[in-house]
């Protein structure tokens, strides 16, 4: 049987299922909130996270899974996204022109303890990255 990747499964539909699926008034952003986080965390939305997923201490799928839901750096990271409602690059660039340390210590925190010291640097790298895709 072959294994399914998390991004045929974002486009199968699978997040509005369980957006479906969540208690709440607004579930459509929930699971847009959850794929977008998803997107992100995988460096689907800005690639300079792509060489450093390997030192997160959770694999960036876990975001959408709902038996994860109950994590704290999967929750933080939600809460807040769905807070700004933040669900593209275009409004995390607006979010991050107001203030550039919106989001910081929920992304860090998927990174392991022993690389969080070098966060700056990648935190530094995602706001330019945010910044020139729509300059």
């Amino acid at each position: 049987m072959r294994k399914t990747s998390c991004a045929e499964l974002i486009c199968a539909g699978w997040v509005d299922r369980v957006a479906k699926r969540t208690k709440g008034i607004n579930s459509e952003l929930k699971g847009a909130v959850q794929a977008f986080a998803f997107a992100l965390l995988d460096g689907k939305v800005l690639r300079c996270l792509r060489p450093v997923r390997e030192f997160m201490a959770e694999r960036p799928r876990t975001v959408i899974m709902p038996e994860a839901a109950d994590r704290e750096r999967v929750q933080n990271l939600l809460v807040k996204l769905e807070e700004k409602k933040i669900i593209s690059l275009a409004m995390l660039r607006e979010l991050w022109k107001e203030n550039p340390n919106e989001l910081y210590p929920e992304i860090r925190n998927w990174f392991q303890k022993s690389f969080q010291k070098n966060f700056k640097d990648i935190w530094s790298n995602m706001l330019n990255e945010a910044r020139v895709k729509y300059n």
